[in-house]
């Protein structure tokens, strides 16, 4: 059986991005099964009393330059959105919409790019739904569904579940009974999998 890393992410975080990058290729060399566990960035800092960099100016200013240094190492497309995410919850909820229907590996694809690579302004009602339409998903399933109760529950109810196992930030992997915080410890990760890191199961 191949060994699970769950994958906690928020499609607003940059870091997320980069790890959404390097994920499915550590899986490919180790056979490791990635699960896609979508999550609120803002209900993590508000269950923890943890601050976004944004708080603090120079704080930004490095973390962006930071993440740029790593996409160039990573050898993937970074594009810091021009447009602040300030609400990334309709996506998140979307995305368990994408689970409903076995979809959200391709979802994640298609809200990623079109944030980190492409720049949109996936905030934007009617650019998100143009975006689905086009990428052949139903658009209006996604306006409908992301109102759910039950939808809304998953998100929250997940969100809860990585706080209390530890997370604190995004992106957040589990793996061989260790957490692993940020998209610099990927490297971590794989020797996990691999049964080269002292202290994981």
């Amino acid at each position: 059986m191949s060994t699970p890393i769950e994958f906690f992410f928020d499609f607003g975080s940059g870091p997320s991005y980069l790890a959404y990058t390097q994920l499915p290729g550590i899986c490919e060399r180790t056979g490791a099964e990635l699960i896609y566990r979508p999550i609120l960035l803002g209900g993590v800092f508000k269950l923890t009393g943890n601050t976004p960099p944004g708080a603090v100016d120079e704080k930004m200013a490095w973390f962006i330059g930071d993440l740029e240094i790593w996409a160039a190492k990573y050898g993937v497309v970074f594009g810091f959105p021009k447009i602040g995410i300030t609400n990334t919850m309709p996506l998140m909820r979307g995305a368990y919409v994408a689970l409903e229907q076995g979809r959200l590996a391709e979802y994640c694809d298609l809200v990623f790019n079109s944030i980190w690579v492409e720049g949109l302004n996936m905030q934007d009602v009617e650019v998100f739904a143009t975006k689905l339409a086009s990428s052949g998903f139903d658009a209006e399933a996604y306006r409908s569904g992301i109102g759910r109760q039950e939808i809304k529950d998953a998100l929250i109810a997940n969100t809860q579940e990585a706080v209390d196992r530890g997370a604190f930030g995004l992106p957040t992997m589990f793996t061989c009974g260790r957490m692993f915080f940020g998209q610099d410890r990927l490297e971590f990760v794989e020797q996990a999998v691999l049964g080269q890191l002292p202290g994981t199961d």
